[in-house]
């Protein structure tokens, strides 16, 4: 790596952004969107998203109290899978939850059909659908924020925090 004839000896070209990758700083855009301008930020392209699948979360741990965040985890974790076979085209494979998990499983996918479209007249309301590969972003952020309030409030952290905005 001393050559300096090739030009072994001197770091990369750098990018406007600084790095040594173009676009290594750019969010990745989702699978079907083929220009830079569209790249998906689900906080502000999605807040009435993320909030309905989180008020349908709440909705399940007030009727159990002692649910953790653990299970809110494993159905995002579940939905995730699903609907990003359905992205790909692809059967998803059966979603193999028993008990709370399962129920908070439903209510999250019941709410990710409606929101994307796929549930024709469901009875929350019209809506405009978003496209599978955004619901799945969607769906990755809330499991962010899982882990994010589960490491700053505990066990039941994240349902703590979400109460706050959709109970």
């Amino acid at each position: 790596m001393t050559r300096t004839g090739s030009g072994y000896n001197q770091p990369p070209p750098r990018t406007e952004s600084g790095l040594a990758f173009p676009g290594a700083a750019r969010k990745l855009a989702p699978t079907s969107r083929t220009d830079d301008s569209s790249t998906v930020n689900p906080i502000d392209d999605y807040q009435d998203v993320l909030q309905n699948i989180e008020a349908a979360v709440v909705v399940v741990w007030k009727q159990n109290p002692a649910m953790s965040n653990y299970v809110a985890m494993a159905a995002y974790d579940a939905a995730i899978k699903y609907y990003r076979a359905l992205a790909d085209q692809q059967t998803p494979k059966p979603v193999n939850l028993a008990g709370l998990d399962a129920k908070v499983f439903e209510v999250v996918k019941e709410t990710c059909e409606w929101r994307t479209g796929r549930s024709p007249g469901s009875e929350l309301g019209e809506v405009t659908p978003i496209p599978l590969e955004d619901m799945v972003a969607c769906l990755r952020k809330l499991r962010k924020s899982v882990d994010f309030w589960t490491k700053r409030g505990g066990r039941q952290g994240y349902m703590q925090y979400i109460e706050q905005y959709v109970g």
